[in-house]
């Protein structure tokens, strides 16, 4: 058992092991010390705490979405007639959607 961790092998797997340790590591403290520092904010829609800098404000109602959720907003569109909100387009007339 103590002859394979003084090969080179025995040492390169223990080096592996802690550096994927530390990889781990890093990444939960990192997102840690990001939060502590204000550095991340809690999208309105999905929950999530994402970095300052992956989302924004909505000027309308002031609270902030991540811009995963934004680029789900931007899919939408609405009906010029009835207003209602949708992924489908339906008829174009004189240049506003209209559902079909």
């Amino acid at each position: 058992w103590y002859k394979n961790l003084t090969t080179c092998q025995g040492i390169k797997k223990i080096r592996e092991w802690y550096v994927t340790q530390m990889k781990q590591n890093w990444k939960e403290w990192h997102q840690w010390s990001l939060e502590k520092r204000g550095c991340t904010r809690k999208c309105h829609h999905c929950k999530q705490e994402k970095l300052c800098s992956k989302g924004a404000e909505d000027p309308q109602d002031l609270k902030w979405y991540c811009q995963a959720c934004w680029n789900h907003y931007y899919k939408h569109w609405q009906c010029a007639s009835c207003k209602c909100w949708t992924l489908q387009r339906g008829d174009k007339w004189q240049n506003q959607w209209l559902c079909s």
